[in-house]
C-alpha cells in the first residue's frame, strides 16, 4: 500500500485480521506426534475462591462528577495488581487502576475511557457474538445505564436489532471471561454504534467487592505459614 507522498513513497501491509479490537480465540498447530493433555472442563471463575480477594470500599476515588472510581482497603500486600477485575457477585464493577502497599484505586465501569473486551449472548443463538472492545462514554442521567462505544466490524455484527446480555470476553490479563456487564439492544450492521447498557447492580453503591488475583504474594504466604507453626512451648 503506497503512501500519499510521491516524492517519499511509504509502504505498509494491510493485515487480514483486525487486531485493534483484540483476539478472542487462537489455534496452535503442532506436529501429529505431539501428545495432548486430557481435555478438562473450564472452571467457573465464580467457583474459584482462591482467585478472588474480598475488599471493603473506603471512599470515592475522584472528586470530578463525571468520573467514577473508588478506593478499597487492600493493595499490593494482599496480591492486588493493576488491571485486575473488580466484581460484585457475577457482575463486573471495574478494574484496579493503581495500587499502593495497603490500598488501591478502582476505575468503575461508568468511568469515561474504561475499555473491556465483550461478548453478547443473544436469545436463540448458540454461540456468543464477539463484540471486541467496548469503550465507556459515561453514565446516563438516570444512573442505571452506562454508554459504550462499539466499533462493529464483520463478522462481529448483528443481523438485526436484538436484545442481548453483555459479558466480559477473553484477551485481558486478570479479567476472566463471563462476568456480566448488563443488558442492551444491539444495533444491526457494521459501523460505530453507541450502546446503552442497563446494569442490574448499581456499581456506585456497593460496600464490599471482590478483586481477581493471580496468587497471594510469596512474602505473605511465608509469613502466614510461619504464624501457623506452633511455638516451642506448644502442646
Amino acid at each position: 500500500m503506497n503512501g500519499r507522498d510521491r516524492r517519499r513513497p511509504t509502504w505498509g501491509v494491510e493485515p487480514l485480521l483486525d487486531y485493534r479490537t483484540g483476539l478472542f480465540q487462537l489455534v496452535v498447530v503442532c506436529p501429529a506426534d505431539v501428545r495432548r493433555a486430557p481435555e478438562e472442563l473450564a472452571l467457573d471463575v465464580l467457583e474459584d475462591p482462591d482467585s478472588w480477594h474480598s475488599v471493603a470500599v473506603t471512599a470515592s476515588g475522584d472528586p470530578a462528577a463525571w468520573r467514577e472510581s473508588l478506593k478499597v482497603d487492600a493493595g499490593g500486600w494482599d496480591g492486588l495488581q493493576s488491571g485486575a477485575a473488580v466484581g460484585s457477585g457475577s457482575h463486573l464493577v471495574g478494574r484496579i487502576k493503581r495500587t499502593s502497599v495497603l490500598g488501591a484505586d478502582v476505575a468503575l465501569l461508568g468511568d469515561p475511557g474504561f475499555r473491556v473486551p465483550a461478548l453478547a449472548r443473544i436469545e436463540g443463538r448458540v454461540q456468543p457474538l464477539v463484540l471486541g472492545s467496548l469503550v465507556t462514554l459515561g453514565r446516563e442521567k438516570d444512573g442505571a445505564r452506562v454508554r459504550f462505544l462499539w466499533n462493529a466490524r464483520e463478522p462481529r455484527t448483528a443481523e438485526r436489532v436484538v436484545r442481548a446480555e453483555i459479558f466480559t470476553g477473553s484477551g485481558e490479563p486478570r479479567v476472566p471471561r463471563g462476568l456480566l456487564l448488563g443488558v442492551t439492544e444491539l444495533p444491526a450492521g457494521p459501523g460505530l454504534h453507541e450502546l446503552s447498557v442497563e446494569q442490574p447492580v448499581d456499581t456506585r453503591d456497593v460496600r464490599r467487592l471482590f478483586v481477581r488475583i493471580d496468587a497471594p504474594p510469596p512474602e505473605r504466604v511465608a509469613l502466614q505459614g510461619a504464624s501457623e507453626e506452633p511455638g516451642e512451648g506448644g502442646s
